[in-house]
């Protein structure tokens, strides 16, 4: 392989007119790799609005010659017939984001990583982090991404060994770190994801102690090619899939040494949450998913119902979603607490402060006194990746509020994947508007199953819930269209399996407890019979 990796020099000025420059700069150089056969360019962090660090220009920017340098990247790809990879500030539904985009040689986008480690100062410029590691299987090779700050947190190398990748790309600016420190850290990249590292930024001034160092490094961690502190373009060949293989330990055989490092790992000390979603995403079908918690047998919606049902062996866990007056995410099914605390109070016109007072368990039984009502932080403070969330949201607030505050705290404790936003049109819509990436569950017209069908597809969702009158031919209706088949609900194990039978997938039960040991029996039978 043959790479290409950028240093353009730093705008120092942070204006419109010196990004362009800079962005002038590298179209030069693109034009300049012409009939060289190079197989992958990697263009630095926020390559298409570079120095500018006020957040309303740079957001003016991105949205116009930042756009057109995206757009002129895709153009020199199929040009040069080869991938290009950049760092890119982009504007998404309102949010900033920071993301390593990928050009395929045939000019299309085909993968974009956002980046997960924000620093301080695209906090306050209001972008918003990634919610999953960055990697993607591409001509035969597995690449991984870093962007800047994300080479500082080495467990996240370590996930990214973990999924044995040839290829690091690491989009950086790192415009105040010590030249030093930049390289040690780059080899030591290297070797923790046993990968080669192209890592690509700019060069802050000639013979400037900080910045600059794009380089590749080999997975020994070697250094083949490095810019030091001045602009240009390395072009360096090298093979990507040699590794790196050193002795187990003194007089031991040879082996591949991030192959060592993954044999002596103690995930389960400290990286489970990545396990543990690995392990939830490649679990079969059918799944159980408790409806309210174990919801007859204790406070419904409730901490408690929610860690007992999981304990009896859900998969998912499902609960409503309503704003307080005050703007804090709720979970009770209602939308008044007559039912279910024996209080007269309408959770959208009441203060967080006085549903928190409430206690919940005591109108169940005093055997249950001092369960209270919890907020939605309360349930992901519990939620570790390794059970489904299903958020069945009544009404998405003023502009889709409590839809984008629930998108929001998902992407921010990265639990995007194992949950869904489950509701009727409106909800669908805003989510689908606002929070794209979060799957989306089809609650609307539930007693025209056909229909229901028709309106989850128009809402590009995942999943579809099913009331108990669906037929066969419905659910493999659904099946071939690619939505996972919910049923609300079944308390009853022999009618349970009879749906699952039918097509369902996952079943929404008050009663895991009992249906738990069913469906692992109904598994197990569906495995044999292929």
């Amino acid at each position: 392989m043959k790479a290409a990796i950028f240093q353009p020099p730093y705008p120092m000025a942070g204006t419109v007119a010196s990004a362009q420059k800079c962005i002038d700069w590298i179209y030069i150089q693109l034009d300049a790799l012409a009939g060289q056969h190079i197989d992958m360019v990697v263009l630095p962090e926020y390559s298409n609005c570079p120095g500018i660090t006020d957040g309303s220009a740079l957001r003016k920017f991105i949205t116009n010659d930042g756009k057109r340098f995206g757009e002129k990247l895709a153009g020199y790809a199929a040009k040069l017939k080869c991938p290009v990879i950049a760092g890119l500030a982009e504007e998404e539904y309102g949010e900033l984001k920071n993301c390593a985009v990928v050009f395929s040689a045939g000019g299309e986008r085909v993968y974009c990583y956002d980046k997960l480690h924000l620093t301080s100062t695209e906090s306050a410029m209001r972008f918003i982090p990634g919610s999953k590691i960055g990697v993607f299987d591409f001509n035969g090779l597995k690449l991984g991404f870093m962007i800047c700050f994300d080479v500082y947190f080495a467990e996240y190398s370590a996930a990214l060994a973990g999924e044995q990748i040839d290829l690091m790309i690491c989009p950086s600016y790192q415009r105040g770190e010590e030249s030093s420190r930049i390289e040690a850290m780059t080899r030591t990249r290297a070797i923790d994801s046993g990968a080669w590292v192209l890592r690509s930024s700019y060069a802050i001034s000639k013979d400037s102690p900080q910045g600059g160092h794009s380089m590749i490094v080999s997975p020994a961690g070697k250094i083949l090619a490095d810019a030091g502190s001045e602009p240009g373009v390395q072009v360096i060949e090298f093979e990507p899939k040699d590794n790196f293989f050193k002795p187990a330990s003194f007089g031991q055989p040879t082996v591949m040494h991030r192959d060592l490092m993954e044999s002596k790992r103690r995930p389960d000390v400290y990286r489970p949450a990545v396990e543990r979603l690995d392990e939830y995403m490649a679990a079969p079908f059918p799944r159980l998913c408790a409806h309210r918690g174990l919801s007859l047998a204790m406070p419904e919606n409730s901490i408690p119902a929610f860690a007992a049902a999981l304990a009896c062996g859900a998969h998912e866990i499902e609960f409503d979603l309503w704003l307080s007056a005050d703007g804090v995410p709720v979970i009770c099914h209602d939308p008044d607490l007559n039912r279910v605390a024996g209080v007269d109070m309408v959770v959208t016109e009441s203060s967080w402060d006085a549903i928190a007072a409430i206690d919940l368990g005591a109108y169940k039984g005093a055997e249950w006194s001092g369960i209270k009502i919890p907020r939605f932080e309360e349930v992901l403070d519990i939620a570790d990746g390794s059970f489904g969330i299903n958020i069945h949201i009544k009404a998405p607030g003023k502009d889709g509020l409590l839809v984008k505050m629930v998108g929001e705290l998902l992407k921010a404790r990265g639990l995007s994947n194992c949950a869904y936003i489950a509701g009727d049109e409106a909800v669908l819509d805003a989510a689908l508007s606002l929070i794209p990436k979060i799957p989306r569950a089809c609650l609307a017209y539930q007693s025209e199953p056909d229909k229901q069908i028709d309106i989850a597809l128009k809402y590009e969702c995942q999943r579809i819930q099913f009331f108990r009158s669906v037929t066969e031919k419905q659910t493999s209706k659904a099946g071939e269209a690619g939505l996972i088949r919910n049923l609300f609900y079944s308390d009853n194990s022999a009618e349970a399996m009879a749906y699952v039978r039918k097509g369902i997938d996952v079943i929404l039960t008050n009663k895991t407890h009992q249906l738990e040991l069913s469906t692992s029996i109904l598994l197990d039978q569906l495995t044999l019979s292929n």
